[in-house]
């Protein structure tokens, strides 16, 4: 056989892509700061008028329903970050405090409302934010996030059926900043919008040729 042919007898192995196993949700919340009172950290860079945007990635698959009409989304605490337009980037506490995990919340009809949350804690309870890697008065700084919208906003709880933008339009409630310890606001921002969106999946074709396995993987 020539080599012509050796290569044409080459069999193409089709390898699945391993559903659950990678992050497959971006969540970015957008802010205006108004208000910075930090005179310490990283946090003492920002200036009032930047923007501020949290970002992180999260599995569709990799959640907890609590008794209410929520459910909490763990967040990959490897891609939490705060950015803002200035140029300073805070990231979540590493090592992170044992026994908490950080959830994104969906609510769905809770009761008579539907929104999101940020929370480290129970998913039934009240929204109280992400550690950061920044030391505050009161122990490190918290990135703190809530808002509520009208019942009629999500279908579901479930967060691939919410992506999409979300803005003022059946706004009831928000809170976005910087706490530090029991003195909320420590940096406040105007919630401006927040995108939910869909990150493509890896792809799942894998050739085995000559020279041994070539794999072709594309994530945003």
């Amino acid at each position: 056989m020539n080599t012509k042919a050796m290569i044409g007898a080459i069999a193409l192995t089709v390898v699945p892509a391993l559903a659950g196993t990678v992050n497959d949700v971006l969540v970015e919340v957008h802010g205006d700061v108004y208000f910075n009172g930090i005179n310490r950290g990283d946090f003492q860079n920002v200036n009032v008028g930047e923007t501020m945007t949290y970002s992180f990635e999260l599995s569709s698959m990799d959640y907890v329903d609590g008794s209410f009409p929520v459910r909490g989304y763990t967040i990959d605490l490897s891609t939490f970050q705060v950015a803002f337009s200035g140029g300073t980037v805070i990231q979540a506490a590493n090592p992170y405090p044992a026994g908490f995990t950080p959830s994104f919340v969906v609510r769905n009809n809770d009761p008579q409302a539907d929104g999101f949350f940020i929370t480290d804690g129970s998913v039934d309870g009240f929204p109280n934010g992400v550690v950061t890697d920044q030391a505050g008065a009161f122990g490190n700084f918290l990135s703190t996030f809530n808002v509520s919208y009208v019942g009629d906003t999500l279908d579901s709880l479930d967060i691939l059926d919410a992506a999409g933008t979300y803005d003022y339009t059946g706004l009831t409630v928000f809170g976005l900043g910087i706490d530090d310890g029991p003195f909320e606001n420590a940096l406040g921002a105007d919630f401006t919008h927040m995108t939910i969106s869909v990150i493509p999946a890896p792809s799942g074709m894998a050739l085995i040729g000559l020279g041994g396995l070539v794999a072709t993987r594309r994530r945003r």
